[in-house]
């Protein structure tokens, strides 16, 4: 039999004594101590038994605790759901579960500090986050001098741990987490809006860069509730717009050098400091021969690849590039006066074709198209 035991030796000096004998200790129970570091897999992934510990429990009452001497069994890597795997030691068993999810599942992890989500999928990870949610540095970078932040994260099923890393001023970007069992996965993270506008989805072109604008004080919104991607923008926007981007203090531009445009409009100083600063042009002359700005008017793709064109020679930036316009068959359409520009704008990538073969130089830009446009200069010279 198993167990302890004891027994009395009696000498013929009549003196006794109690003689413990143990004898082979015989386990009863076994239970999982520690379960693997790894309780979560997406099909066609090994089990992956790392960390995995077992308590052996013995009739006498003790107990040790083994990390190998015995084998494992029900894991199924081809079928999803929460599976029971088996582990079988001096035949006796303990079970603990794992989570096998299909790859177009996502399973989540909550960013408790940030208040942001987590996806891993097929092994690539994104995070969803608002601007709003990094508006407190949790470090910054001396050798680099730019803002680091800290996500903290908390797995429901297996670890915790934090990430720190850049933060971009809008739209997507990407960094490597690693785990403490070795697996790697590419956090991709995206910027959604924050914004309150309700005409702007989160995941369109360009949501990014109306966030950015609206962000930087570039654009505003059509009220406070909405931003109207699909409206057309007019010159008077547009130059309002540009000298935003240019930091410039308009407001001691108090004359008008155009006919339409009375003095004490929300938009009179930003167009004579484009003008008086050789950014922009007039559209014509009126009847009694005066200039005119046209600031009503929808701004026009060549007009302002010529705004953007004569501010960056202003400020000494290279536009030197140029690309060749002989695709499109409407080239002839471009403006003599704009040629220049929009060869400059398609060859900086600030704007594209209407069609593969159309540049359509004369047609109107959308508030959202400007917002890309705008973003995407930015991007490139500041």
């Amino acid at each position: 039999a198993y167990g302890s035991y004891a027994f009395l030796v009696e000498y013929e000096s009549g003196h006794e004594y109690l003689l413990p004998v143990p004898l082979e200790k015989k386990p009863v129970s076994l239970a999982i101590e520690s379960a693997p570091d790894n309780t979560e897999y997406f099909i066609g992934q090994s089990f992956d038994p790392t960390g995995i510990s077992l308590r052996i429990y013995y009739y006498n009452g003790s107990s040790e605790v083994v990390t190998d001497g015995f084998t494992l069994s029900g894991y199924d890597p081809d079928t999803a759901g929460l599976q029971t795997v088996t582990a079988n030691c001096l035949g006796m068993t303990a079970a603990f579960e794992v989570l096998v999810r299909a790859s177009e599942e996502a399973p989540e992890i909550l960013v408790t500090a940030l208040s942001v989500t987590v996806f891993h999928v097929d092994g690539a990870s994104e995070i969803t986050y608002a601007p709003g949610d990094f508006s407190d540095a949790d470090a910054v970078n001396a050798s680099s001098g730019k803002t680091v932040f800290e996500a903290k994260y908390v797995r429901e099923h297996s670890y915790e741990g934090a990430i720190a890393f850049e933060m971009p001023t809008f739209g997507p970007f990407s960094f490597l987490i690693k785990y403490g069992n070795g697996n790697e996965y590419l956090l991709k993270c995206v910027c959604r809006t924050a914004d309150p506008f309700v005409d702007v989805p989160d995941e369109s072109w360009y949501t990014a860069a109306v966030v950015y604008c609206y962000k930087n004080g570039y654009m505003n919104g059509t009220s406070e509730t909405e931003f109207s991607p699909a409206l057309p923008l007019d010159r008077a926007m547009f130059v309002t717009i540009l000298a935003r981007v240019a930091g410039e203090d308009t407001s001691g531009y108090t004359g008008s050098s155009f006919a339409d445009v009375p003095t004490g409009k929300w938009y009179s100083c930003a167009v004579e400091w484009a003008y008086k600063n050789g950014l922009a042009a007039g559209t014509g002359t009126n009847a009694e021969g005066r200039i005119v700005f046209g600031a009503g008017d929808p701004v026009s793709r060549e007009q302002l690849s010529q705004f953007l064109y004569n501010y960056a020679l202003s400020k000494g930036y290279d536009v030197s590039a140029a690309a060749d316009l002989s695709g499109y068959s409407d080239c002839g359409e471009i403006s003599g006066w704009a040629f220049a520009a929009v060869q400059w704008a398609v060859g900086s990538g600030l704007i594209s074709g209407t069609s593969a073969t159309t540049i359509s130089p004369g047609d109107g830009a959308s508030r959202a198209q400007v917002a890309v446009i705008v973003m995407k200069f930015i991007e490139k010279y500041k």
